[in-house]
């Protein structure tokens, strides 16, 4: 008795063409870009608040740099209000913190 699971129960040229075509975007895997990036923020806010400044049309790599400036903004402000934070003997960063970090840049 056939396996109705099995390959030889397929009888249609069509159907195995599907099979196999099945079986192949299975085993695709995601092409990996050149550049990785792991960012916190999202692409489209940004783009959207560039556009509400004027900003009609702006390149998929020009909305990447300023979300990589932004990263690296908030990376240093953060860094320097967790000083003013353990400074205090505190473990929560306030809105506090962050205005002493931007006054002592």
């Amino acid at each position: 008795m056939k396996n109705p699971n099995s390959k030889a129960h397929i009888n249609s040229k069509f159907h195995q063409d599907a099979l196999k075509k099945l079986e192949k975007s299975k085993k695709k895997k995601k092409p990996s870009s050149s550049k990785t990036r792991n960012s916190s923020f999202a692409w489209a806010p940004i783009r959207r608040l560039m556009k509400s400044q004027g900003a009609d049309i702006v390149s998929k790599n020009g909305v990447d740099f300023l979300i990589d400036h932004l990263q690296n903004k908030v990376t240093q402000l953060t860094g320097r209000a967790q000083k003013f934070t353990q400074h205090a003997n505190r473990k929560k960063i306030t809105r506090d913190d962050l205005i002493l970090a931007l006054k002592y840049q």
